[in-house]
């Protein structure tokens, strides 16, 4: 049997992205990207590895001529990993994820990981973290608040949370110990981690003493005792200037439980980063399928009915149609262009989709001027579109940071302004629209003109 010829690229691995609001690979394909980081694209060239872009991912190729080296690289680092970026391609993504409407691309990342490096038998536990949704001091306690993911945590090893804060963002993250095991089916365990900035800000109890700073296969890349001021303060300040990209865990003689970021280079389109830890490709091994797929938010729809004419009324308004009943519509509201406006509110949430399965029809009575009723029938109403969705509590007239988790205004698919179906700008929606206290429930508007 002739032998392989060194220089043929093999597949080796096969990442394919999934998303819960995206009906196919071209969905995906038009939503995101992956693309190495940095140091993962130092190491395609040194190994002559070649990532070629599949529409709803990647697929890693390897020459034969490197098994060996690729296989000792390996070896030595526990698997890896291996890190490819998950950008957006479009705004609207990151507001359709299930993370909590509160989470910053700027501030926390998705970390998708498969399989678990074993260099060092403290690289068994990986930090999994949960998410405070508010800014927190260091004598704060943080609320278990934690993201709806699959194996993100494990009970019986997680720790008490502890509280890492970035002095870019002064946002609080609670951070757990876990564990990331490679899943039989290929699929990818995720969560939400915060991303450190140029000096990492920790709180520390009053009998910590020294730092350690270890990489994701638990091996230490910084050690040093804390500072009279920093013991006094309960707080410490790291530069982390120089260390390697990945996630990083702070953990402290006084028995604290260690604070997790992720230490990555700056990327203004990236939501997460695929940590792959990975057996070496050889002529025997079937290529290694793998899935990472984020869940959709569901949000709460609301509808906005505003008449033809100014004199004209609703009344006897009614929304059929299954999967979510609809209530309201008794009283008009005014929009901010002045224009009147029946709202009308599901009962509960709705998976968010690209295709939404749901269809609902309108119907009541239209009064015009000399108090003449005429039927009123829509059939379908228009879905829920994928972007914006807005925190309940403040709905779409509050202003949002640039970045923010769905708040932010991002222009709709069709050119239309955010949040409406016309391209009218949505009211505020009363104190009572804001019901739902699930961080990963938002809230879609639709103004429909009639």
């Amino acid at each position: 049997m002739a032998s392989p010829d060194p220089d043929q690229y093999r597949p080796w691995f096969r990442l394919r992205l999934a998303h819960g609001a995206l009906a196919d690979a071209a969905a995906v394909a038009r939503h995101l990207a992956l693309r190495p980081t940095a140091a993962t694209a130092a190491l395609l060239r040194r190994f002559e590895l070649r990532l070629v872009e599949e529409p709803d991912g990647v697929l890693m190729l390897a020459k034969p001529r490197w098994d060996a080296l690729l296989t000792d690289w390996l070896s030595a680092s526990g698997g890896g990993p291996l890190r490819l970026r998950l950008l957006a391609r479009s705004p609207l993504i990151w507001g359709a994820t299930a993370v909590p409407l509160e989470a910053r691309a700027s501030q926390w990342q998705l970390l998708g990981r498969w399989g678990q490096p074993l260099a060092s038998a403290a690289a068994a536990q990986l930090a999994a973290t949960q998410v405070a949704l508010e800014p927190v001091a260091a004598d704060q306690t943080v609320t278990d608040q934690t993201v709806a993911n699959r194996g993100a945590l494990d009970p019986a090893s997680a720790a008490a949370p502890a509280v890492a804060q970035s002095s870019e963002t002064g946002a609080g993250v609670a951070a757990a110990s876990g564990s990331a095991l490679a899943h039989p089916d290929g699929s990818l365990d995720f969560s939400l981690v915060p991303l450190a900035g140029p000096t990492l800000r920790l709180p520390v109890a009053p009998a910590a003493e020294r730092l350690t700073l270890l990489d994701e296969r638990g091996e230490v890349v910084l050690e040093r005792p804390l500072t009279a001021a920093e013991q006094a303060g309960g707080q410490l300040s790291q530069a982390l200037d120089g260390l390697p990209e990945g996630l990083l865990q702070a953990r402290f003689e006084s028995g604290a439980p260690p604070a997790a970021v992720l230490r990555l280079d700056p990327e203004p389109q990236a939501l997460g980063v695929a940590c792959l830890c990975l057996p070496p490709p050889t002529p025997e091994a079937p290529l290694l399928e793998l899935t990472w797929t984020l869940p959709a938010r569901a949000s709460r729809w609301h509808y906005l009915l505003v008449p033809g004419e100014p004199t004209q009324r609703l009344q006897g308004l009614a929304i059929s149609g299954e999967g979510c009943s609809f209530g309201g519509g008794d009283e008009p509201e005014t929009l901010p262009d002045g224009r009147r406006a029946w709202r009308l509110v599901g009962d509960r949430p709705l998976q968010m989709a690209e295709r939404s399965p749901y269809r609902f029809r309108l119907q009541g009575q239209r009064m015009d001027a000399t108090g003449q009723s005429h039927p009123l029938r829509l059939d379908p109403l228009p879905a829920a579109p994928l972007g914006p969705v807005w925190p309940p509590a403040t709905g779409p007239s509050a202003a949002a940071p640039e970045g923010s988790g769905g708040q932010a205004p991002a222009p709709a698919p069709t050119g239309q302004e955010p949040g409406t179906a016309n391209g009218s700008a949505p009211a505020e929606p009363p104190p009572e629209a804001s019901v739902p206290s699930d961080p990963l429930v938002g809230l879609s508007e639709m103004v429909v003109p009639l």
